[in-house]
């Protein structure tokens, strides 16, 4: 992908989801750890490095009210909450994959 069609998609994706370089790199982050099993949102800020745990859990508040992302309590232990797709995530990510 040339560079100006990427900042362009990075835009777009800022304009139609609301969703920021930062989050971006969370939707990666998650993405990737999603291949190893479940993500849950302790692992997600102990594991991005690229913000505080605080501003990481802020950004993925967003990515929840953007319904990219939802937190589900697990069963076994209810204090653990597991990160899965929400009901926009496959057309965000339909959108980047064009």
């Amino acid at each position: 992908m040339k560079a100006d069609k990427l900042i362009a998609r990075v835009k777009g994706a800022q304009d139609k989801f609301g969703v920021d370089p930062t989050s971006l790199l969370i939707v990666d982050f998650v993405m990737e750890n999603w291949k190893a099993g479940e993500v849950t949102i302790m692992a997600l800020l102990e594991g991005f490095w690229r913000t505080s745990p605080a501003t990481t859990h802020t950004y993925l508040q967003k990515l929840i009210a953007k319904k990219i992302f939802t937190a589900k309590q697990t069963k076994a232990d209810g204090r653990v909450k597991v990160i899965q797709k929400g009901a926009k995530y496959d057309e965000f990510i339909a959108y980047l994959e064009e």
